[in-house]
């Protein structure tokens, strides 16, 4: 029984190895695309902000590249995308993307801005 589950192991590797899963400069790619189409617009093209929209808004979009974004984990991230924010014009995208769109643009968000682990 213990070698079949090293067999799916193998495999789970030999698939991700082989050249069938994403290579990064292609989720990169399509992590722009989807950031540009969707969130560009808000909070800008190099994520502070400060989009065209940004302007019109009550409460400002998330400047990704300041501490308190950069410190949010990349499930803070997917709650925000997926849900949205509460009393915030950022609504939930978890109905109108694709799990693999949500995924690609934070981590393209995270291309834009590293994730900074917060110091005690």
């Amino acid at each position: 029984m213990k070698t079949s589950g090293r067999y799916a192991g193998v495999f789970v590797l030999w698939f991700v190895l082989s050249g069938m899963a994403p290579m990064p400069a292609e989720v990169e790619e399509f992590g722009r695309s989807v950031y540009e189409q969707h969130c560009q617009h808000c909070h800008g093209p190099k994520g502070q902000g400060d989009g065209p929209d940004a302007k019109t808004l009550t409460i400002k979009p998330a400047n990704f590249q300041s501490p308190e974004s950069r410190m949010k984990t990349d499930g803070e991230l997917l709650s925000k995308v997926v849900w949205g924010g509460v009393y915030s014009p950022m609504h939930g995208w978890g109905t109108r993307l694709s799990r693999k769109e949500i995924r690609s643009v934070i981590r393209y968000i995270r291309l834009l801005a590293p994730y900074e682990r917060a110091s005690n």
